[in-house]
């Protein structure tokens, strides 16, 4: 992705998170790409609560967790409790912190699509004073959307996101007489 000749703080800012984020280069390397020291998109990411991606160490620590866990629930049940009742139990505690991975990566890519949203919003703003700008604007906010749409979707269908998904504004109603 190349930054247009002239873009504001704001728009690099926007454009620099969602390529870190949803890409695998180092803060060095992208510094370069979009023109700005390392140092600036540290502290950029710092006010922002800090740029992040999921990586296999944080899967990693989220499984170590649900195996800890899996021993303490399995432990508070007691010896009285069947095999069936601590499998249960942990299917449980594993479906849990799946639905929280997920959760974690549905809110990652809702909140990147702000800063497409944001040179879009900012190309139509721009479109009667400034229309060469404006439309260096849009084709950055189309690049962004590109890129993040291909990311996405991988990464949706690596997590299994889409399969078997019901839209949320469907509403399926069995009546037995």
């Amino acid at each position: 992705m190349t930054i247009p000749a002239s873009p504001t703080q704001v728009e690099i800012r926007a454009a620099a998170r969602v390529m870190y984020e949803s890409s695998l280069r180092s803060m060095a390397a992208l510094a370069k790409e979009v023109g700005v020291s390392e140092r600036t998109l540290k502290r950029w990411s710092a006010a922002d609560g800090g740029w992040r991606r999921l990586t296999g160490p944080e899967i990693t620590a989220s499984a170590h967790q649900v195996a800890n866990q899996v021993r303490r629930t399995v432990g508070e049940l007691g010896p009285e409790v069947s095999t069936n009742q601590q499998q249960i139990a942990i299917d449980k505690l594993a479906e849990d912190a799946a639905i929280d991975l997920r959760a974690d990566v549905l809110a990652r890519h809702r909140k990147e699509w702000s800063a497409a949203r944001a040179i879009s919003v900012d190309a139509v703003r721009l479109r009667d004073s400034d229309p060469e700008k404006a439309f260096e604007r849009a084709k950055l906010a189309k690049i962004t959307a590109e890129t993040l749409a291909i990311v996405q979707n991988g990464e949706r269908r690596a997590w299994g996101l889409d399969v078997n998904e019901v839209p949320a504004a469907t509403v399926v109603v069995i009546e037995r007489y």
